[in-house]
């Protein structure tokens, strides 16, 4: 059999405010002129069983559920203050991971979103994710 994949490797981590739900940021990049994509791991390391709730998570409006919707990235300092949303399809859908339901202990799940690109001149980024800590990180 296959042996298991390795972890990517994070460039920025934050626990949730639950203890158990460990959020790795994987990649902050430009992917065109006009946008970032984030790739983020979401890890829960309780050692008891039982799941955490994404459904509701990373996603407030209904129509969002199990999405990303509400993870935003932040232009930080220099005289600005900006922040950058999850882009969205033609039918208000957000460009982001989607179905996500439970993360059962000791599973990991990686999730992806896309955001506007900010200015050429900005080389980092707060990522703001529901019920954990802001964590900065550089474009690549």
């Amino acid at each position: 059999s296959e042996p298991p994949a390795a972890a990517p490797k994070a460039i920025a981590e934050a626990v949730g405010d639950e203890r158990t739900l460990k959020v790795q940021v994987i990649s902050l990049k430009r992917d065109s002129p006009a946008t970032v994509a984030l790739e983020l791991t979401l890890l829960n390391t309780s050692t008891e069983p039982g799941s955490i709730d994404l459904s509701q998570r990373f996603a407030s409006a209904v129509p969002d559920r199990g999405t990303l919707a509400d993870v935003y990235l932040a232009v930080t300092g220099a005289n600005q203050a900006r922040k950058l949303f999850v882009l969205r399809d033609g039918q208000e859908r957000p460009d982001t991971s989607s179905d996500l339901t439970t993360l059962e202990a000791g599973q990991r799940r990686v999730v992806r979103a896309r955001f506007p690109a900010p200015p050429e001149e900005i080389h980092e980024l707060e990522v703001h994710v529901p019920l954990v800590p802001v964590m900065k990180v550089p474009i690549s």
